[in-house]
Parts: C-alpha cells; structure tokens; sequence
C-alpha cells in the first residue's frame, strides 16, 4: 500500500491494483489501528506484537494519530520492535502536535527528565499548560473520558512538579504550584494529597 501525491490510495493484491479516493483513507488506517488493538483484547500467549506494529506503522506514517501515539507505546515499551525511545518521542512528536492527549503527557514526561530527547522544561511545561487548560480541544479519537480525565490528573501534578522544581524560589510558581497540587488531590492524586500533607 502507498500514497500517492494526488491523495489516491493503490492497494496491490494479486497483481491488480486498486485505487481508492483520499476519503477512504481515515477508515483504512482506522481499519489497521483497530486490528493493532485486537492484539491488546487477545490471550497473552497469542498476542503477535510484531505484527501489530507492523499495522500500526503503516497507519502512523499515513498520519492516522492514534497510531502514531501507540507507535509511541510500542518504542517506549519495546513491543514488536526494539526499545528506542528517542523512536517513541518522535512518534508522540506528531501525534502530540495533533492534539493527542495520551502523546502530550508521555512527552512532557520525556521533556521533564531529558530521556530519549534533549531535556526541555520549558516545553514539557507548554504541553502540561495545554493538558490542564479548560478551553484547549484535544484529539479524541482514541481517548476515553475516563483516560483524559486520569491525564489532566496526572497533569496537574506534573506541572505542579515543574514548578517547584523552578530554581528562581519565584513566590507566584509556588503559589501556582499549590493550587495546581490542590486541584489534583480535589480529583484523588495520592501523591499530590501527600505532598500538601507533608510540607503544607
């Protein structure tokens, strides 16, 4: 399968080639992540993860964006291909320029410690300010409620983080810093709740 530039899709099958319309494109790539995911819901013994990342590859390069961000998992992870994690930065990369969640959240994380790319806080905050902000649309298409939710949590806390570990003692970033850890204990960060119990 290859796309060519006038947005045509030509599937090779037995030696005939069939064309399908840039409109076909979302529900093929579609089609390749949720036969990916199948492998997730199989028995353990039978899970063929090289086979998935094959799928999910050829999804992901098309730009389909939830496979771009499982690509990610499977780099970060090592399922079905080499551990690399300058690899599953790259594929968050793209799928978090889309607005993927899941992508903004691994890749602060990477930003935050400088593992797999170049340590950044100052992004790693840019993506956690997206990820927490009230009016910021995301991705949705391989989120739940349930796991945005679990992400803004887990956000919040990740850029309280940041803050405190802000070296300039700044009283307004520690200000911030509390409320941001307040927001996440409201919502049942453990860590947050202990956090505010030790020290405040």
């Amino acid at each position: 399968m290859r796309l060519l530039r006038n947005s045509l899709i030509v599937f090779t099958l037995c030696g005939i080639s069939i064309l399908y319309s840039a409109e076909y494109e979302d529900v093929a790539m579609s089609e390749l992540y949720a036969e990916a995911i199948q492998v997730f819901d199989s028995p353990e013994a039978d899970r063929n993860y090289r086979e998935a990342s094959r799928k999910l590859r050829i999804a992901a390069t098309a730009g389909h964006v939830p496979s771009q961000s499982l690509m990610g998992w499977f780099f970060s992870e090592g399922h079905g291909v080499r551990r690399n994690v300058q690899r599953a930065a790259k594929w968050w990369k793209l799928a978090a320029d889309a607005m993927d969640p899941i992508s903004m959240f691994e890749l602060a994380k990477l930003y935050q410690i400088g593992n797999g790319v170049d340590e950044d806080r100052s992004k790693a905050q840019g993506l956690l300010e997206k990820l927490v902000d009230q009016d910021v649309q995301f991705d949705l298409s391989a989120v739940d409620f349930g796991q945005l939710r679990w992400i803004k949590v887990q956000s919040l806390f990740l850029l309280g983080s940041i803050l405190l570990e802000d070296e300039s003692e700044d009283l307004d970033s520690l200000a911030r810093a509390i409320k941001l850890y307040e927001r996440a204990a409201e919502s049942g960060n453990a860590d947050a709740t202990l956090f505010l119990a030790l020290d405040f």
